[in-house]
């Protein structure tokens, strides 16, 4: 008879039930976070290899136009004639602009100027998504400091993560140069570079044209490049071209293949890139591949050259 007065219970969950809950939820997202994280991976490695098509796309059609691959960079002295930091030290990627869908960036600058002259100033701040791989965060600019490794700043330059092939010959040795010399190489991009498709002998499909190189910042040890206290060395690649009395300056456009691609004891002049395991090219026919971080010096070398008679295996990876 007093049933009516009893207080009926409200279901709901215990404090271990909501543990338990918790728990649960908590081991479904760290499972779906790596596949969400992976998924976007793949998405920005695709734009990366997509950005190399088209640069491979506008080296072709520079070469339509011109009948000859862009050079390196330009390096000219009106007395001495070439200079390897000398006028204008614009690089293959910024005479290749108006193939990029960049005709309005391209009739802004003064190619007939240096680099470095204020009138091309458009180009120290002109950051383009093309010439930038996704997966590789980095700042839109950087500073290149003088080769004498003050603290003062050179020049401000737009970040890029593609550079030429330079081949197998070490810029360095480019350094003690006499004037007049070209610094010249048996990759396809060198300075003052005169490249037809023809010289390709080795096989279009077989030579490298442009390929990854990854950003960061490093403070070098006392005794890198002879200087006796630490250095901050920004590996940071651009588009524009060689600064005269910058820090590695050519190597801020092209790249060596001394090393493997992403090569454990990396240098700077390597190319390397922030994908797992795999560092991607654009070859002279224009197909992009992924080179892996185990193929044989050998084979890479002898894809690093245009004309040297080596022969690359189809399964070289």
């Amino acid at each position: 008879m007093f049933a009516h007065l009893r207080r009926s219970r409200r279901p709901g969950f215990t404090l271990i039930e909501l543990l338990v809950v918790i728990a649960i939820i908590s081991v479904l997202v760290g499972l779906l976070l790596p596949a969400v994280q992976a998924a976007r991976e793949a998405a920005r490695r695709t734009q990366c290899k997509n950005n190399l098509k088209q640069i491979g796309l506008a080296l072709h059609n520079y070469h339509d136009a011109h009948n000859v691959f862009p050079p390196g960079w330009i390096g000219a002295d009106p007395v001495t004639g070439h200079a390897m930091e000398g006028p204008t030290g614009w690089g293959w990627a910024a005479l290749v602009l108006p193939m990029m869908d960049q005709g309005a960036l391209h009739v802004r600058l003064n190619f007939q100027r240096s680099v470095d002259d204020p009138v091309n100033a458009l180009a120290q701040t002109a950051r383009l998504t093309a010439y930038v791989c996704p997966s590789n965060g980095a700042p839109d600019t950087w500073e290149i400091p003088p080769e004498d490794g003050s603290s003062s700043t050179l020049m401000r330059l737009p970040t890029a993560h593609y550079v030429g092939m330079f081949g197998t010959t070490e810029l360095e040795e480019c350094e003690d140069l006499p004037p007049g010399q070209q610094c010249a190489s048996d990759g396809m991009f060198f300075h003052n570079g005169k490249v037809r498709m023809r010289d390709l002998r080795d096989g279009t499909s077989n030579t490298i044209l442009v390929g990854e190189r990854r950003t960061e910042a490093i403070v070098a040890p006392p005794g890198t490049d002879g200087y006796s206290d630490s250095i901050e060395f920004p590996w940071h690649s651009t588009w524009v071209g060689v600064v005269p009395g910058g820090l590695e300056p050519a190597t801020r456009i092209v790249g060596v293949a001394d090393h493997t691609p992403g090569h454990p004891d990396a240098h700077f002049d390597d190319f390397s890139s922030p994908h797992e395991g795999v560092v991607h090219f654009v070859m002279g026919d224009g197909h992009v591949i992924g080179i892996g971080t185990s193929i044989s010096t050998e084979v890479y070398q002898a894809m690093a050259t245009r004309a040297a008679g080596d022969y690359v295996p189809e399964n070289f990876d």
